[in-house]
């Protein structure tokens, strides 16, 4: 469905968790790197003399060498695997007006060992080894969340988060809006909500939303585990608002309530009827 949203949050994850994660990322990475150089390679050894020196037709011969569709109006299908966007990249091949290159590996976007920030397309992440924090974000655009999350960096990313072992006081969740949330009228909505939620963190606030995740002794925690936290959870707050209702109901005995003494102080033709006031 055709709809602007966005979606972004921290998750604080287990301190041994952090460098193979990262490393995982790297390494695909460069993994697409290396693809779009030897495309790159490919496209310019083939490329005629005209469509070197034109942006814009070294561009078409990117997409349709890499296989990416292009339609009319500028649009092009967005590629996962981020290879023929990066083989335009190198090669410069971005539109008629834009001065094309050879292919040069420092311009393939390789990283090195202690990269920490990372993006594609509509998906951003990073690292903060140093408080444990990871941040995740995606643009605020039409299927923005959808395209971020096909992305070759967000399945890395979500795939590696599966492997975690989770300790007491980590995990988190991720929030997020849309249009058509937005510009509903209905009572509670409009604003921002809870998209995906993991770990111990997560589960404690937001059990329906945590994915199943492993404790770090082994401990699985379940869907099944998980919908019976959630229960728990709304019978906590039952028994809190009955708690409240019932302490606001005892303050109000022997007591004069404004409802009681609505008008009696005013004067009468501006007085309320019994029962106005609330």
């Amino acid at each position: 469905m055709s709809r602007n949203d966005w979606e972004s949050g921290e998750l604080t994850l287990p301190r041994a968790a952090i460098v193979p994660i990262r490393r995982a990322i790297i390494a695909r990475n460069n993994k697409t790197a290396d693809d779009a150089l030897t495309l790159a390679k490919k496209v310019w050894k083939e490329a005629t003399a005209k469509e070197k020196s034109n942006g814009h037709l070294l561009m078409e011969k990117v997409y349709a060498t890499g296989g990416t569709r292009r339609y009319s109006y500028g649009q092009v299908t967005m590629d996962p695997n981020d290879v023929t966007e990066r083989a335009c990249e190198i090669l410069n091949a971005h539109g008629a007006h834009y001065p094309t290159r050879p292919p040069q590996k420092q311009n393939a976007g390789h990283l090195g060992a202690t990269a920490s920030a990372f993006r594609c397309g509509e998906a951003t992440v990073s690292f903060d080894s140093a408080t444990g924090v990871m941040e995740w974000s995606t643009g605020e655009n039409n299927r923005a969340v959808e395209r971020a999350h096909d992305t070759w960096l967000a399945q890395t990313l979500f795939d590696e988060i599966k492997k975690v072992k989770w300790t007491r006081g980590t995990g988190g969740w991720f929030t997020g809006n849309d249009e058509y949330n937005q510009e509903s009228r209905h009572e509670g909505a409009g604003g921002n909500y809870v998209t995906m939620a993991y770990g111990p963190v997560g589960a404690e606030t937001h059990p329906l939303r945590t994915e199943p995740f492993t404790k770090s002794d082994g401990t699985r925690v379940t869907r099944e585990a998980l919908s019976a936290m959630q229960t728990k959870l709304w019978e906590k707050e039952r028994r809190a608002e009955a708690k409240f209702a019932r302490a606001m109901a005892s303050a109000g005995r022997g007591k004069t309530s404004a409802a009681s003494t609505a008008g009696s102080f005013a004067p009468r033709h501006n007085s309320a009827p019994s029962g106005y006031l609330r």
